[in-house]
């Protein structure tokens, strides 16, 4: 396994040299030279975003009774998120993993619940951020087509998850008894929630 990994590491860095060879230095340089400004912001944003998250998620599980510290949920969040960035089923993947990474006394059911809840308020004040800031820039834009198309799928995926029927029932019965044990856990958890 020290051996993929270490294979990986090289071929991504080959990769990126190449890139970065094929782009041409002094445009990257130049690219650079215009970040300076908002990178910096963009990563302050990032950081205070994962902060928030992790606080939301350890307020959860203390409320279910599940006590971890924030700085192993930080780790927990950062690794699930990165196996979720490196894959294409992203939140299919990394919300499990949350779960699987946690590991708490009480077993990985114990925390479907918080996780759970967490994860669906993450979405749903995303969709309803990501609304408002559609409609916003509909009213500055001055063909607003396509943001008021936006517009349109945020109220779909807001309709979708304010709905009052289970979202993760088609799934467990999709999925039968193949379905994974954290997977009916979650179901349960929806429900009693």
């Amino acid at each position: 396994m020290k051996k993929v990994r270490i294979l990986a590491g090289v071929a991504a860095a080959v990769s990126l040299a190449v890139l970065a060879y094929r782009i041409g230095l002094a445009e990257i340089a130049a690219q650079l030279h215009n970040l300076r400004v908002v990178l910096p912001i963009v990563l302050l944003a990032g950081l205070i975003r994962l902060l928030l998250q992790t606080r939301a998620w350890y307020i959860a599980l203390r409320a279910d009774g599940i006590h971890v510290p924030q700085s192993r949920l930080l780790a927990v969040r950062l690794a699930s998120q990165a196996a979720g960035y490196l894959s294409a089923l992203g939140p299919v993947v990394s919300e499990p993993a949350k779960l699987v990474l946690l590991r708490n006394g009480g077993g990985m059911a114990a925390a479907v619940p918080a996780t759970l809840v967490e994860t669906g308020t993450y979405w749903f004040t995303t969709v309803i951020l990501g609304l408002a800031g559609t409609g916003a820039a509909a009213f500055l834009i001055a063909d607003a087509r396509a943001v008021w198309a936006a517009a349109a799928l945020f109220g779909v995926a807001l309709a979708l998850l304010a709905a009052r029927r289970a979202l993760l029932s088609p799934l467990v019965r999709a999925a039968g008894p193949r379905a994974p044990k954290w997977l009916r856990a979650a179901e349960s958890a929806e429900h009693r929630i």
